[in-house]
Order: C-alpha cells, then structure tokens, then sequence
C-alpha cells in the first residue's frame, strides 16, 4: 500500500469528511511523508503501528483521551488502587448499591490537602456502620377495615436510609385472616432501627419466598396497616446498601492509580463506588479500524506518524530535525507546552 499519486491503495483520499477515520489519518500522513521524503510508506506495516503508539503516547499525556468507568468494592481501610489494566484515576462519581449497579449518593473528588483542611485526621476516622437489619414484625389480622382475602400471610422489613436499603429483616410469623369476605386488613409494627430514615415493607403467601412484587409500601415509623390485596411491585435486596457512603475521594497526582475513600469504608468488599479510569485503547489491526478517541486527537495522530518516521529515516538529510518539529507539532495540538515554549517562558 504505498503512494501512488494520490492515497495510499486501499485508503481513502484525506478528506475531513470522510467516515474512516483511521483511513483519513493513514492517507493524510502518508502524502504528507510523500512530499518531505518523495517515497512512499506502507499503511498497514509501517504507518498504522505508529498510529497505535501515537493514540497510546496520546493517553499517556492526557488521561482523560480514553476512559472508561468501573464499579470498584472498596477495601477495608482508606487506600484503594484502580482496577486491573486502568492507568489511573481520573474522577469519581457516585455510590453503587450492592449489586455494583444502582447509583446511590454523589462523590466529591479531592487532593489531599483539601481534604487535611476539612477533616484533619481523616485517615484515622472510625466509619459508621451499615443500619441493622429489622427484627421479625407482629401482625395482628382485622377481618374488616381492608381489601385482603382471607388466608395467611408473612412479613419482612427493611430500614432504608440516605445511602440505601438493608436485606431483609427476620420474617414474621404467619398472619392469618378468616372470615373477613375479603375485607381484612393485618396491622404491623416493630422495633425501629437508629440512623433508619424509613422502612419498607414486604408481603409474601408462601414463607420464605418474596419475590417481586412483594413490596406493599413504606413507613417511618415502627408501624404499618396492610390493607391492599396484592402487591404493588419489588423484591427485598439481596445485599445491604445502607452504608454511610463515601463522601470524598482523594486522587493523588504522584501515585494516580491509588485513591483514598473517606469516610473510611467499614469492612473489605462490602462498599462499591463508581471511578472513571484511564486505560489503554484496543489497537487497530486494519488500515479501516475503528478509530478509538475523539475525532478532535486526528492532527495530532497524523502529527505524530510523521515524527515517528522521520525519526527512522537515515537516507534523508535533515530527517531528525524535521521528526523534531514535528513532535512540538504533537505537542501543540494536544494543548501542551513545547521544549522551546518552556525556555522562552523561562527568560522573561
């Protein structure tokens, strides 16, 4: 696939509208090296690897090029690491429910020293413990007062507070109703729960078996009177997510795949929370390959194969000097500050 008179074989012309961008960049640099060197560069063994070191040299100076969230099961204590394969911490968002998915209370990130000045102390902080889980109801049946049919039924509560909902509580004794001719109504209470904000309230038929819907409505007391005759919708959680939360996360610049959770995460594997990390983008094995960031990194991507060809070429005169003008180039499209910005910089 070498050049010809226009673009590479088997590349598109570079033309900003067309949809292959991998095409566009491989055809934009190969005429570009064309005109410097007056030879021709194959795509797919020379170019499109420096492609894939130019996306990844990409990530490396700015993280936040590629990204991708992970739900992370916070440790026992305050240090965390991010995720197997991700290169850092870039921010963290939100409270996950137990199951790792439903989002819960927001987070802030940090620097440590912000948080040294709002929380001296913070790493020794004794976190609070997730709410305890309600103990079994008393029902008392009503054979009127309600819209219930006559038979037994069971109970479970859950305490429910600003982070989330506990499992489910010790199940109640079978209530029965008989003879209310449809018309029942059964009236429940039990021992509230401190930190609880509120309760929800489970119904069943059959003695250990809740699945949706169960769910019969919500109080904030120890009191309930059921006196619907079938369930709205949901099932008790299958794992607590009643915790005091995560307030603040504390992203270190010097250590970045390392975050710090606070308040302090009350046991290993029990919190999980939601980071946006940096990782590495999957290469590009066809000269058509899905380009993987932002149409925005194009010039540097072209930018950067012509340094990195140059930088190899030993036929030409002046090769290197040109490889390194077209770093500055990288460096510049990207935002960042060149060798020779920083000296100017300097003297004045």
């Amino acid at each position: 696939m070498t050049i010809d008179g226009g673009g590479p074989e088997g590349l598109p012309e570079p033309t900003p509208s067309t949809d292959d961008i991998t095409g566009w960049i491989l055809s934009l640099a190969a005429q570009q090296l064309l005109d410097i060197t007056g030879d021709g560069w194959d795509a797919a063994t020379v170019l499109l690897p420096y492609l894939n070191l130019g996306i990844q040299e990409i990530i490396n100076l700015k993280p936040d090029a590629y990204t991708e969230t992970a739900a992370v099961a916070l440790n026992g204590g305050p240090r965390n690491e991010v995720p197997s394969g991700a290169f850092r911490i870039i921010d963290a968002v939100c409270n996950l429910g137990a199951d790792g998915v439903v989002q819960g209370k927001a987070i802030t990130p940090l620097l440590k020293e912000q948080l040294d000045s709002i929380f001296p102390g913070w790493m020794q902080f004794t976190p609070t413990a997730p709410l305890e889980t309600p103990a079994a109801a008393t029902g008392t049946a009503a054979t009127s007062g309600g819209s219930m049919a006559d038979g037994t039924y069971y109970y479970v509560i859950t305490a429910v507070n600003s982070y989330g909902e506990t499992v489910a509580g010790t199940e109640s004794d079978g209530v029965e109703i008989s003879g209310g001719a449809g018309a029942g109504k059964i009236t429940l209470s039990w021992t509230a729960i401190s930190g609880a904000t509120s309760y929800k309230i489970y119904r069943s038929t059959t003695s250990g078996t809740y699945a949706t819907p169960a769910l019969m409505g919500t109080a904030t007391t120890g009191a309930y009177t059921d006196t619907a005759l079938a369930a709205s919708t949901g099932a008790p959680p299958t794992g607590s997510s009643s915790l005091t939360g995560v307030d603040y996360v504390v992203i270190d610049p010097r250590n970045p795949k390392v975050f710090y959770a606070f308040p302090v995460p009350v046991a290993p594997g029990i919190q999980k929370i939601q980071i946006v990390v940096s990782t590495a983008a999957t290469e590009i094995d066809e000269v058509d390959g899905t380009f993987p960031l932002d149409d925005t990194f194009r010039p540097a991507c072209v930018d950067y194969i012509i340094f990195r060809a140059l930088a190899e070429e030993t036929t030409i005169p002046g090769a290197l000097a040109k490889s390194g003008a077209f770093w500055n180039k990288f460096l510049q499209d990207l935002g960042l500050t060149t060798n020779a910005e920083k000296q100017s910089e300097g003297k004045e």
